[in-house]
């Protein structure tokens, strides 16, 4: 970005005080020019202000921003102050206590769902996945991106607690998408106790751990498979575990109304800790998803089977207008001990803003949380 300042050369004494006023008037707004584009190139990042002699019948012109320029900087502000409300709601409201293990597999973190607009739906996203959260619900979706996306979720838990997901995929050629993502669950400082309930100071890290690569390959002009091979890693107060592991997708456009998708996730080695070997917590999905007007309104329905654990039953509902989109979404749980119904509601509320994406979702507490849960994602769309 540059800056031009047009200035006449001095002007002469000769032609009495009007003169030497205009020439004051002038050198003042010479000086007010330079010192706001210093401002502008510290905060602006400009590349240069350059001063231009003209003849003197030239009016005088200072270009700093075109239009465009400022509806730029106005846009990327409102990204900035949006992105900042919503780590404060989130780090200040958050808050979420785990519940206990569905079945009896190890990592359970990798059953929590990413990205705002698919867990509004509820998780009902094996069909209607088509964005850089396919890398974790069905990464044959990774193929419904057009250029490039770079994707961050957020969620603030009990007390020091926090979920953090981050992905990015590029498309390459007609038909290939790529991507990476990893997803990280810190537990903060935890204090340690003897057998005589003393403190023996802080135990060592403690985190859970997925980072993988993608992929999202158009095989025919409706059908897309996908891959995502994952390295998982936990550290247990010193004590670490880790493998390797895959994500199986596939996913089917019906014209322009419908679309289904199955996913096999989790497949691989088991985590050994020490003598103890634990089992990844292997899911089956398989989906809908219904668009009977278009893009404006989408009906999913998933069934979720937890080899170690439950069936699920997911739906999810979204309405877009214009720049906003609403969603619900609901989870249903047959084989439950606990009443199935009123287990697992969510709703959350989306707006784009160009090429940023915001998505919002609240879900109450449930069987899987004690505590209600608040969480957000951004997306930026790129090249488009």
């Amino acid at each position: 970005m540059k800056f031009h300042i047009g200035l006449g050369p001095a002007l002469s004494d000769k032609k009495g005080g009007f003169i030497r006023h205009l020439r004051c008037f002038l050198s003042a707004v010479y000086a007010t020019a330079l010192g706001f584009g210093r401002i502008l190139l510290k905060h602006f990042r400009v590349t240069s202000i350059r001063v231009l002699p003209l003849p003197l019948e030239t009016p005088v012109k200072i270009n700093f921003l075109r239009k465009a320029d400022l509806m730029a900087m106005k846009k990327i502000f409102a990204i900035i102050t949006i992105w900042v409300t919503l780590v404060v709601f989130c780090a200040l409201v958050g808050e979420v206590s785990v519940a206990a293990n569905f079945g009896s597999a190890s990592a359970d973190f990798l059953n929590i769902g990413v990205g705002g607009r698919a867990t509004g739906m509820g998780g009902a996203y094996t069909a209607a996945a088509d964005d850089i959260s396919s890398s974790y619900w069905n990464p044959a979706g990774l193929s419904g991106i057009e250029s490039a996306e770079i994707g961050f979720s957020h969620i603030s838990w009990y007390q020091d607690v926090n979920y953090e997901h981050l992905g990015a995929a590029r498309r390459f050629g007609e038909r290939l998408v790529l991507g990476v993502s990893a997803s990280y669950l810190s537990y903060g400082s935890i204090q340690g106790y003897d057998i005589n309930d003393l403190p023996t100071g802080e135990i060592a890290s403690t985190y859970n751990l997925a980072a993988g690569v993608s992929m999202g390959y158009e095989l025919f002009d409706n059908v897309s498979a996908g891959l995502t091979v994952k390295y998982i890693a936990i550290s247990l107060a010193g004590t670490g575990a880790s493998a390797i592991a895959a994500d199986l997708g596939l996913k089917v456009d019906l014209i322009d109304k419908a679309s289904v998708g199955i996913a096999v996730t989790n497949i691989g080695q088991k985590l050994k800790f020490e003598s103890v070997e634990e089992d990844l917590p292997l899911n089956i999905r398989a989906g809908v998803a219904i668009y009977p007007f278009g893009p404006g309104l989408v009906a999913a329905l998933d069934a979720e089977k937890q080899m170690e654990g439950d069936i699920i039953l997911r739906n999810g509902l979204e309405i877009r207008h214009d720049r906003y989109s609403l969603r619900g979404g609901y989870s249903y749980y047959p084989d439950s001990d606990q009443d199935p119904l009123g287990q697992g509601f969510s709703i959350g509320a989306g707006a784009n803003l160009g090429i940023a994406q915001f998505d919002y979702t609240y879900s109450p507490d449930n069987r899987v949380s004690s505590e209600n849960i608040h969480r957000f994602s951004i997306t930026f769309a790129l090249g488009k």
